[in-house]
Order: C-alpha cells, then sequence, then structure tokens
C-alpha cells in the first residue's frame, strides 16, 4: 500500500506495476514534463530529504534497486573515508583514486545521456561542480531522509 506515502509514491507505483507487467519510457519530447526547481538551498535539501525518506519501502517492492542504493550510499561513504587517508596511507594506493574515476566515468556516461535526451549539453558544465558536491549531499540527504525531519507543502514531517 503506497496511498499514505508521503513521498516516492510515484517511484513506488511503477515498481509495483513492473511486478506484474513491464515499463515502457516514452524518449518523445513532447511528453517530457518540466517542473520549477527548488527557491532555496533550504528548499531543495527538504525536497532530498522527502524523497530520501522512502528508501526502506523500496526495499520492500524492489529489492535489487534498495541493494543498488545501499551500494551506493556505501561507496560514497567509502570515498568520502578512504581517498583523503590515501594520501597519508601508502598501503591503500591507488585504489581509491580508481574508484573515484570509475564513479565519474559511469556518472558522466548518465548524464551525458541525460543531458543529449532532454537537449541540455549546457548544464555539462557543471559535472565537475556535482561530482565533487555529490558524495557529501548523497550521503547527508540519506541521513536526513531516513532519520530526520523535513517540511513539505508548509507541514513538517519526520
Amino acid at each position: 500500500k503506497i496511498k499514505h506515502m508521503i513521498s516516492g509514491d510515484d517511484i513506488l507505483l511503477l515498481q509495483l506495476i513492473k511486478k506484474y507487467d513491464k515499463i515502457n519510457f516514452s524518449f518523445n519530447k513532447e511528453s517530457f514534463v518540466t517542473t520549477y526547481p527548488a527557491k532555496s538551498l533550504k528548499e531543495f535539501f527538504s525536497q532530498r530529504a522527502r524523497w530520501a525518506s522512502n528508501a526502506f519501502y523500496q526495499r520492500k517492492t524492489d529489492v535489487l534497486f534498495f541493494i543498488y542504493l545501499i551500494d551506493l550510499y556505501l561507496t560514497i561513504l567509502g570515498l568520502i573515508i578512504f581517498l583523503p587517508l590515501s594520501l597519508f596511507l601508502k598501503e591503500l594506493g591507488y585504489i581509491p583514486l580508481c574508484c573515484l574515476l570509475l564513479k565519474w566515468l559511469t556518472d558522466f556516461s548518465v548524464i551525458l545521456k541525460g543531458a543529449k535526451t532532454f537537449d541540455r549539453m549546457d548544464l555539462l558544465k557543471y559535472f565537475i561542480y556535482w561530482e565533487i558536491f555529490q558524495p557529501f549531499y548523497f550521503f547527508i540527504v540519506g541521513i536526513i531522509g531516513t532519520t530526520g525531519k523535513f517540511t513539505w507543502k508548509g507541514r513538517k514531517y519526520k
């Protein structure tokens, strides 16, 4: 049951449908829906925390997707910890740096596909900034979304 969900009802509905049938996506430009961005950083983080708040429901509807999210979370946490440590502990070698570069290449291929699809190649200039900011963002939002409070449509949730 997802009707009581504060957030994620759309993705959870798609995952429930996927159990019984396949899902097709339309890449026709006339089918694209746009929305306005968050007006402030506070609103942005509150929105992302709301999105992350359904993580435990993901576990019930799509175990593989949940495992992917946990794996990504642990990878980012590992990079935050081991990349700086590799500067001091030579035993780590280049493993953290290679992991970081592999992550960046993977991210870039996905973002490039999206930029081409939505005709937003202009956004690629922000890629490196996003890659530097994203591990901390992902880590913080994950914690806030699963343990903290957020505001949505003027109401506070915990």
